[in-house]
């Protein structure tokens, strides 16, 4: 149930398979070729599948626009080594992992606090537009992004890949660049830690009835 309020509505329709992977090639080679509006596009096109991985996993939205952008560099960088243009997206969630995890680790060496004002958190709105619902959400997601600040950047971001993000294990493996096993232990770990956690606080007992599945 967690895992539908924590989920940023979006629109996934689009041109038939064949069509879009056209458009996909057509894209990353403009960008290999230095053209500068097909940066923007590629940029347009991508930025909302990186900043809700990079918010889902470092919870925070001050910073996020310089996290957008830090990804977008390391991958103008390395779009030669981009093999199918088709899996750009799924690659590009390898460099938000790796971006929002090393902002996690620097925030915990300067060793800010956890604290999220209403405007930081996911629309709720997305989800239920009831006043009283929307309130249920919001604590809902606070205390959710306060238990996952208790976890390793490491297994944060492979447990939010999981639940929040439904990746299959496969493609959560190969975003944070680790073997399958390691994936799946890592997800286990942080799944008896977060549901043990939430079962616990009120403010997610309804969200998380019968743990992980």
């Amino acid at each position: 149930m967690l895992r539908a309020a924590l989920r940023i509505v979006h629109d996934d329709s689009g041109p038939d398979a064949i069509e879009a992977a056209e458009r996909a090639e057509g894209l990353v080679a403009r960008v290999r070729a230095g053209e500068a509006a097909a940066e923007v596009e590629f940029i347009a096109q991508y930025l909302p599948h990186v900043a809700r991985v990079l918010f889902r996993i470092s919870g925070r939205r001050d910073g996020l626009d310089d996290l957008c952008q830090e990804v977008f560099l390391r991958a103008f960088e390395r779009i030669d080594a981009l093999e199918d243009a088709e899996g750009t997206r799924a690659w590009l969630t390898q460099f938000a992992v790796n971006v929002a995890r090393e902002a996690i680790r620097a925030r915990s060496r300067r060793g800010w606090l956890s604290f999220w004002a209403p405007a930081d958190l996911p629309d709720a709105c997305a989800v239920d537009p009831t006043p009283d619902r929307q309130a249920e959400i919001h604590d809902a997601l606070q205390a959710a992004y306060e238990i996952l600040d208790s976890l390793t950047p490491d297994a944060r971001a492979a447990f939010v890949l999981r639940y929040f993000e439904d990746l299959p294990l496969a493609e959560v493996a190969k975003a944070c660049g680790i073997s399958v096993a390691t994936a799946k232990r890592r997800i286990h770990d942080a799944a008896e830690i977060f549901f043990a956690r939430a079962s616990r606080h009120e403010a997610l007992r309804g969200w998380t009835r019968g743990g992980p599945s």
